[in-house]
């Protein structure tokens, strides 16, 4: 069954988030609605979520939080270097010092909770999609289901 498309933010989150809850408490993986609306889960954490028209909303959103702002160029060139050495592109910029760890907590968790106030984008059932181990991420940088329901409400 679709969810209601006039559902409002909070409870389009809270069937989201309740999908989450259902996993086993050391679920690692994606939780995957369509191609452009996912949930990634580590050890039953999430991670983030993306959808539809958020691709960029992310990196812009750590651009700005980072002391000075980074310019395009630098953005670029830290992604091609994160992309080769296999290292995370927010948790770099924490280890160059131009964030902090709140800002990108703080980035991590209004990004994905502007994808999960998203009505259209969770309409598909799920599938999920184990991963066979941990994905490494730090629990500061990951959120407990209830944390995000608060935050979109």
């Amino acid at each position: 069954m679709s969810p209601d498309p006039s559902l409002s933010a909070p409870d389009t989150a809270l069937r989201v988030l309740a999908r989450v809850e259902d996993l086993d408490v050391d679920a690692t993986g994606a939780l995957v609605f369509d191609k452009d609306a996912v949930v990634l889960v580590d050890r039953g954490r999430v991670c983030w979520a993306t959808a539809p028209g958020l691709r960029r909303r992310l990196s812009d959103l750590l651009r700005a939080a980072c002391t000075p702002p980074l310019s395009s160029e630098e953005v670029e060139q830290l992604f091609v270097r994160c992309k080769a050495e296999g290292t995370r592109f927010g948790e770099t910029l924490v280890a160059l010092g131009r964030l902090s760890s709140t800002a990108l907590r703080a980035a991590l968790l209004q990004h994905t909770s502007e994808a999960l106030a998203i009505p259209e984008a969770w309409r598909a059932t799920p599938r999920w999609v184990a991963h066979r181990g941990a994905l490494g991420y730090a629990s500061d940088y990951t959120f407990v289901a209830v944390e995000l329901l608060a935050h979109v409400s």
